[in-house]
C-alpha cells in the first residue's frame, strides 16, 4: 500500500489544460521541487473557488498530496496575482512567453530551478510595477537566466563588440555591461535596448546557449513593434 506524500511550496502558475470535463493539469514552477504536473479535480466545476487562485501568472502557496507518482492540489493560496501585468496586453504576452520558454527548458538541477524561479518571480514584480520598456526587461531576464543555468558573459575581459568570438555592437556590449551591474529593482535605469538591439541579442544569446548547452535558448521576437 502506496503511503501519501504531503508537501508545501510557493509556486508560480504557469499555464493550466483541460484534463476531463471537470479536471485540469496545473503547470507550475515550484521554489524547491522544480517544475510540476499537479492534477486539480474539479477545477472546471462551478463549486471550485480556488479556480482563480490557479490562474496562469499567479504567486502561490500550495499544499499538494503525492501518492503513486501523481499529484493532486489539497489547498491553495494566493499570495499575488500580478494585476497590472492581465490589465495590459503587452504585458501579459511578455510574461507569458517567459513562461513558454520556462516550460520548454531542459534543467536537471533542482537548485538551478530555484533560481529561475527566484530569478522569474522578481521578473513579474518588476513587470507589474513600473518597467514599461518590454524589450529591456525581457532581454535583461535572459541575460540572468543564463548565469542561473550555470554559464556567464565574459565581458570585461572581451574586446569591445565582441563576446567569444561572436560579433556584437558597441551599444549592446555597453548594455549588457549595464546588466552585469543592475538589479531588477534599478531595471529602468539601464538605457532601452531599441527593436534593433533586442533582435542582435536575441541572435547572439541563440548562439551563445547554444555553444554552451548544445541545445540554445531561442527568444520570441512577437514583442518587436508592440512599442
Amino acid at each position: 500500500m502506496t503511503k501519501e506524500q504531503y508537501i508545501n511550496t510557493s509556486g508560480i502558475i504557469l499555464k493550466n489544460s483541460r484534463l476531463k470535463d471537470t479536471s485540469a493539469i496545473i503547470t507550475v514552477l515550484t521554489e524547491g521541487s522544480g517544475i510540476l504536473e499537479i492534477t486539480k479535480f474539479g477545477y472546471n466545476s462551478k463549486k471550485n473557488y480556488s479556480k482563480s487562485v490557479l490562474q496562469p501568472l499567479n504567486l502561490t502557496e500550495l499544499y499538494l498530496e503525492i501518492k503513486q507518482d501523481r499529484k493532486t492540489i489539497k489547498d491553495c493560496v494566493l499570495s499575488e496575482s500580478f494585476g497590472n501585468i492581465k490589465k495590459d496586453y503587452r504585458k501579459t504576452i511578455c510574461a507569458f512567453e517567459l513562461a513558454d520558454s520556462i516550460i520548454r527548458l531542459k534543467v536537471y538541477d533542482l537548485k538551478d530551478y530555484s533560481l529561475i524561479f527566484i530569478l522569474f518571480k522578481k521578473f513579474l514584480y518588476a513587470l507589474n510595477a513600473d518597467a514599461s520598456h518590454y524589450l529591456t526587461l525581457t532581454a535583461y531576464f535572459y541575460f540572468r537566466l543564463a548565469w542561473c543555468l550555470g554559464i556567464s558573459f565574459d565581458l570585461d575581459s572581451a574586446e569591445e563588440g565582441s563576446l567569444n568570438n561572436l560579433r556584437i555592437s558597441n551599444k549592446l556590449h555597453g548594455i549588457m555591461k549595464e546588466f552585469s551591474e543592475h538589479k531588477f529593482a534599478d531595471i529602468n535605469e539601464i538605457d532601452y535596448i531599441t527593436e534593433r538591439e533586442f533582435i542582435e541579442f536575441c541572435e547572439m544569446y541563440k548562439k551563445y546557449t547554444g555553444y554552451h548547452f548544445g541545445n540554445p535558448i531561442q527568444i520570441r521576437t512577437s514583442l518587436i513593434g508592440e512599442e
